[in-house]
């Protein structure tokens, strides 16, 4: 997971490690759930963005651990609109936490579309791989979601901030997992960015958590 980049093996990202080798074991099964003319040796129709423009295929080769990365990161940042949609929907917000969320959306909307892109071009319906929620570091309970609905402003900012940080932490686990074991150079493109760009709001949302 990056430790070239002389990162250390700390608990949470040995357990990240393990979980995504058990998953690429299992890659082959998953993909047998898949219809065959909708594997990796046939593109599916190239899907549409928001803005109606169909989204564009990876370029180069891939392997199982893009798919899976593709795949999971997708639902993970499909979360983080959840989250940040929860607490944008609350009364008197801290304006620092509003524009986080905002920021967290502009960002992660046009990924998500980046890796519905790649998907289909590799053959793979989103979702079509199983239900791998349960194994990706960072997924926020729903009872936690549940939590953050029913708080007011001043509680649900809170929580957000201390969910997302550990929800961004999984995903920089993830994209440093993609980076070790991932072929697809744009996959790894994206994976660098998140890692940038996760990392750097982790720190600016530890300090507004301690300044509310």
């Amino acid at each position: 997971m990056g430790y070239g980049r002389g990162m250390s093996f700390t608990p949470r990202r040995g357990a990240a490690w393990l979980v995504l080798s058990g998953l690429l074991l299992g890659a082959t099964a998953c993909q047998a759930s898949v219809p065959e003319d909708l594997r990796t040796t046939q593109a599916l129709p190239s899907p549409t963005g928001a803005n109606g423009q169909p989204l564009a295929a990876a370029a180069g080769e891939h392997n199982a651990a893009d798919t899976m990365f593709a795949e999971m990161m997708r639902v993970h940042h499909e979360q983080a609109l959840t989250l940040s949609d929860l607490v944008l929907a609350k009364p008197g917000l801290d304006p620092r936490v509003r524009a986080m969320a905002q920021q967290i959306k502009a960002a992660q909307t046009p990924e998500i579309d980046q890796m519905v892109g790649w998907l289909a071009g590799w053959g793979i319906t989103p979702g079509s791989m199983g239900d791998h929620t349960g194994h990706m570091t960072g997924m926020v309970s729903q009872a936690d979601l549940e939590k953050i609905r029913a708080a007011d402003g001043a509680s649900g900012q809170k929580l957000f901030l201390k969910h997302m940080i550990e929800h961004h932490e999984g995903a920089v686990d993830m994209a440093e997992d993609e980076l070790r074991l991932g072929l697809n150079p744009d996959a790894k493109a994206l994976a660098r960015t998140i890692i940038a760009a996760q990392e750097k709001e982790i720190s600016e949302m530890r300090t507004l958590l301690k300044a509310l």
